[in-house]
């Protein structure tokens, strides 16, 4: 029986993190420690993990954000097996790690086993309820009835099993990643050592995030879009992976549309290659403005209200799916606005990672 290492990096969790060490201390698999990473939480994280004496506790003497907490506790661990598990997700049931060590016995070739993480709808607040639609939170867990194992690109990030010689070839997680995005990066590196990384479907845990404190507030929310964006300039150049990528071109052809509106169709040509649904909506929208309305061509704010158009109506899909889910339409214009706003705090993010990527990479 394979040693278990489950390494949870902390920040700001004391409303949370005693659901989830109670939840792994009831786990039914034999060989197993967890160490618990606190990034220099304000609250009383600490407190409430020493409750758990069997608990492995690492303090961070300054705030190291998720990659270098999560490097951290890997370095201390010991198993052959390791789990990275978000202080904020609760397994759901007593075999959780069992199933995910076993679905490695399937194929030699598996070198990253990920879990699937649900959220309960009806818990979150209006903001959490709006954000689950801005970015994946999870499925609802009345709705998350797929079983079995599948093969897929990308490991799941809150609640991944690594086999440690996958890990250590790859150079465990890249240190640049201080909120996001390095779950693409260790997805991409472990596919190009030859790993195949599946999801356990039956594995499942809880994205309790109606009980954190870090994201209570709408302002929250949109900070979280700014943290999740700050890398994603190099994520895209080294990978072509563009999440939010269009909230991106909104801002840049808004730009371009004000100073040189006459360009916005090479704006909109030159961005079909990176996000097609964008450019060919751009390129419509302005074949259309030439037939009803050739005179708004030359108008600074044109390429502005496309963007806001586009955004909207995106976003208005979006919130649809509230519609066929719930057969429920009091949250349809609350979800729409705030994914509108969210991708635009993204985009702003995006400007931002593009100058930390010149910065960073390309001056000398």
């Amino acid at each position: 029986m394979e040693k278990v290492s489950v390494v949870i990096p902390a920040y700001n969790s004391a409303r949370h993190i005693g659901r989830v060490l109670k939840a792994l201390r009831e786990q039914d698999y034999g060989r197993y420690e967890v160490i618990v990473v606190d990034d220099c939480s304000g609250d009383s994280t600490v407190e409430e993990v020493n409750k758990f004496k069997w608990v492995k506790l690492i303090e961070n003497k300054r705030n190291l954000g998720l990659s270098k907490s999560m490097n951290r506790g890997v370095k201390e661990s010991s198993g052959e097996i390791i789990i990275t598990l978000h202080d904020d997700c609760v397994p759901l049931s007593k075999n959780w790690m069992r199933k995910l060590v076993r679905t490695f016995r399937k194929d030699p070739r598996i070198g990253i086993v990920a879990s699937e993480y649900v959220i309960d709808f009806e818990k979150l607040n209006l903001w959490g309820k709006c954000f689950s639609y801005a970015y994946w939170l999870g499925a609802d867990r009345k709705f998350a009835k797929k079983e079995g194992v599948e093969e897929t690109r990308l490991i799941s990030d809150k609640c991944d099993a690594y086999k440690r010689e996958v890990l250590e070839r790859i150079g465990l997680f890249d240190e640049r990643f201080k909120f996001a995005n390095e779950d693409t990066d260790i997805s991409m590196k472990a596919h190009a050592l030859g790993y195949k990384i599946v999801k356990n479907n039956e594995c499942k845990v809880e994205h309790v995030l109606s009980e954190s404190e870090r994201e209570r507030t709408v302002l929250d929310h949109f900070r979280k879009a700014f943290q999740i964006t700050e890398n994603q300039a190099y994520v895209f150049m080294k990978y072509g992976v563009g999440f939010k990528i269009d909230a991106a071109f909104f801002i840049i052809s808004s730009i371009v549309g004000y100073f040189l509106p006459l360009y916005l169709i090479g704006m909109y040509l030159v961005s079909i290659p990176l996000h097609k649904f964008f450019g060919f909506f751009g390129v419509i929208a302005l074949a259309a403005v030439y037939l009803v309305r050739p005179e708004l061509l030359s108008n600074n704010l044109l390429g502005a209200g496309i963007g806001t158009v586009y955004l909207l109506a995106k976003n208005a899909f979006k919130s649809l799916r509230y519609f066929g889910y719930y057969r429920k339409v009091d949250l349809l214009i609350p979800i729409t606005l705030f994914c509108f706003f969210w991708d635009l705090a993204a985009g702003l993010g995006w400007i931002r990672s593009i100058l930390l990527y010149i910065k960073k990479e390309l001056v000398p």
